[in-house]
């Protein structure tokens, strides 16, 4: 790899503040303050090339070897005024740097072996986190729990391949004259198939549950929507039908981040072709990507058998019971998991957001439990094709070299996790969603 540019991004939101931070990474970062001691912070008057005084600024240097990226590098911290932020950075500009590219300190770092992939792709997990728990799973894969269980794999496979071409290598000699047995193949791939089922946990984690109110019309599921919310988001009328579109926003229930869906009430009578059945198509798209339903039932006398029998869901279901703040209140009879509630009181919201968290933990696994993206599962996947392939070819006793091969190949795709590879694209795409400056 060739000498990469300095580069130089503002890391810190341009808006009046405190303090505003510039990053930069590359071998000018030592000729903007000539002299100052690495590691430490050190109050400079930052003067332009020209010589006009742009700020008092604290300056950190670090040498290379010892930054975020492995390269030379310098972090300015000075007002957090966006004007001076700007011409701080252009006069570097005219020092020579170039603006960092989002995620470019991050693509460096890993370029320069400061971290493997999946590392790297953590650090825009701990930026994007919005719920205790996506932030933990996040710093256990920025701490390398991943990349370290994909370097075990990748060792177990080293050893079979070893084994098989041992008796491609020296047949005559003293080595083992028998194949590996298919056992440790199975092992191998049953604790590869456990790992990539963790991609749904992943999704959940990171993107979160989604959540569909679905009903008849005027069951409160507008109101309900809101009192979650803890605003006013949905419009909310007697008449019935008012929403017929949906409406979402996101939330978090206990550790556990998600997105509140109001959709349109499963009115029975509506005629095919109108604006409300476009809206009930709309509600059962969303019940079958939604994670869990809540089922919303007027408490004051509709009944649900109207829509009990129409409420299919692909994840979970609770039926809850509006209005019980009204007279005419009664919980329907022959349904589980009810929660009876007043949007108006409060009264019951309380434990029907200790329902949904329970329900959402029961699709989560333990906190402690490795989790991996759309990438890796694919990458997972193509690994397990070629192990699977390896194995069938073990049991015909077939020509050992062949073997090799698809090992060798499963071994690659291991190797595209933790970044082993040389694809400008893939990098291009992964570092993409990182903010300038990191």
């Amino acid at each position: 790899m060739g000498l990469l540019p300095s580069i130089a991004a503002i890391a810190t939101p341009q808006a009046p503040s405190a303090l505003g931070i510039i990053r930069c990474s590359g071998e000018l970062c030592a000729r903007v303050f000539l002299g100052i001691a690495p590691k430490q912070a050190t109050l400079k008057n930052y003067t332009s090339i020209s010589g006009e005084l742009l700020d008092q600024v604290m300056a950190v240097y670090y040498e290379k070897g010892h930054s975020y990226t492995g390269e030379e590098s310098l972090e300015i911290s000075c007002h957090g005024n966006p004007y001076i932020l700007r011409r701080i950075l252009e006069d570097l500009m005219t020092r020579g740097f170039t603006l960092a590219q989002p995620g470019e300190f991050t693509r460096r770092a890993f370029l320069n072996g400061r971290m493997d992939l999946t590392q790297a792709e953590a650090v825009a997990n701990v930026i994007s986190a919005r719920s205790d728990r996506a932030l933990q799973a996040a710093h256990r894969q920025l701490a390398g729990d991943l990349g370290g269980a994909i370097k075990e794999f990748s060792e177990e496979l080293i050893s079979l391949i070893a084994e098989v071409e041992a008796l491609i290598d020296f047949p005559e000699e003293d080595v083992p004259s028998r194949l590996p047995p298919p056992e440790k193949f199975q092992k191998l791939i049953s604790r590869l198939s456990a790992l990539k089922s963790t991609q749904r946990a992943h999704d959940l984690t990171f993107e979160g549950a989604r959540i569909a109110l679905v009903g008849l019309p005027n069951a409160g599921k507008s109101s309900l929507f809101n009192a979650l919310l803890g605003h006013e988001r949905a419009i909310v009328s007697p008449i019935a039908g008012t929403t017929r579109d949906y409406l979402s926003a996101q939330l978090t229930f206990g550790t556990h981040m998600a997105t509140l869906v109001d959709t349109a009430g499963l009115n029975p009578r509506a005629t095919a072709g109108s604006i409300e059945a476009t809206g009930i198509a709309m509600t059962r798209d969303q019940m079958a990507a939604a994670d869990l339903v809540l089922h919303i039932i007027d408490g004051t006398g509709k009944s649900p058998s109207e829509t009990t029998d129409k409420i299919s869901a692909s994840g979970a279901l609770l039926h809850v019971v509006t209005k019980s703040d009204l007279r005419e209140f009664h919980i329907p009879t022959g349904l589980t998991s009810t929660y009876p509630v007043s949007a108006v009181t409060g009264a019951g919201m309380d434990a029907l957001r200790k329902g949904i968290i329970k329900e959402l933990d029961g699709l989560m696994p333990g906190c402690d439990t490795l989790m991996i993206s759309a990438r890796h599962a694919d990458a997972l996947e193509e690994c397990l094709k070629q192990l699977t392939a390896g194995t069938e070819l073990l049991s015909k006793k077939s020509d050992p070299a062949l073997i090799a091969h698809h090992l060798h190949s499963a071994l690659d795709c291991l190797g595209e996790i933790l970044g082993k590879f040389d694809n400008e694209q893939i990098l291009d795409k992964l570092f993409d969603r990182f903010c300038i400056g990191k």
